[in-house]
């Protein structure tokens, strides 16, 4: 799944590149990379590292394997890449692709928590009232959730266990 817009990733394709200068710092190519509907510009090198602030590190990578033509693969689903790609590659030599802190899945955990433990209060509605939603609307989902499901996802192989 693409981590920004939920489609399978074979309509999501992004491709990393190096920024300008001689100190360019890692970027997604927009240029190339296709298909996603969350069109965004992030700084790659701040979204890489888990802060306190915000401890979702899930950014797309370069598998060392695969052939540079390849698109890049998001961090939380890279384990699940090797398995399924290269499965006679020795996964422990690549494990450090998709290491996850500890102190990153608890700051993730507490969010999750934090996100679904309140009640939600809903208004009266009257037993009369239909909305009617056209089919030309769709509905957005939250990136921040989106993150927090896709990681309890992929790090614990459930939906989410908290």
């Amino acid at each position: 799944l693409c981590s920004l817009c939920l489609h399978p990733t074979s309509q999501c394709w992004h491709f990393l590149g190096k920024g300008r200068g001689a100190n360019g710092k890692i970027r997604i190519d927009q240029k190339i990379s296709s298909g996603c509907l969350m069109k965004m510009n992030f700084s790659y090198n701040v979204a890489s590292e888990s802060t306190a602030s915000s401890p979702c590190s899930n950014v797309p990578m370069n598998c060392p394997i695969c052939p540079s033509s390849k698109p890049a693969i998001w961090k939380y689903f890279m384990k699940h890449h090797f398995e399924d790609r290269h499965g006679s590659q020795t996964l422990m030599k690549y494990s450090h692709l998709w290491y996850i802190t500890p102190f990153e899945h608890d700051e993730m955990r507490r969010i999750w928590k934090k996100g679904t433990s309140g009640v939600v209060k809903t208004a009266k509605s009257s037993a009369n009232s239909t909305l009617k939603v056209s089919e030309a609307h769709c509905a957005q989902i939250n990136p921040r959730y989106l993150y927090l499901l896709i990681f309890c996802h992929c790090v614990t192989n459930t939906y989410c266990p908290y």
